[in-house]
């Protein structure tokens, strides 16, 4: 019966750029462009649960009016980004009446 290696011979330590440490050509723009989306759901994010505070909003109540279930509300006012498309948010922030402005720049 042979034993399995388990030793541990190399760890690379990460960076703050994911993109950077696979590799990945244009890391620097990668990131920034990853930053500037999770940026964007963040706000979004928030826009949705300071609405549901400001209205003193159940969350039933709130769901049912963004036409989204109880949890995937949840999951908006706890910020759970990954669980979003950018789309998706600013279809939620629409139904609770704030305007969308994009701004580009470089």
């Amino acid at each position: 019966m042979s034993k399995i290696d388990t030793q541990i011979r190399h760890i690379t330590q990460p960076t703050d750029n994911i993109f950077a440490d696979l590799g990945l050509e244009d890391a620097g723009n990668l990131k920034k462009e990853a930053d500037a989306l999770a940026n964007a759901k963040l706000a979004l994010t928030r826009v949705v649960a300071d609405w549901v505070q400001e209205n003193h909003f159940k969350q039933e109540e709130a769901a049912e009016i963004l036409g989204v279930s109880r949890p995937r509300l949840s999951d908006a006012i706890n910020a759970k980004i990954s669980k979003f498309t950018l789309d998706a948010l600013v279809t939620m922030v629409s139904k609770t009446g704030h305007s969308i402005t994009i701004s580009i720049t470089n």
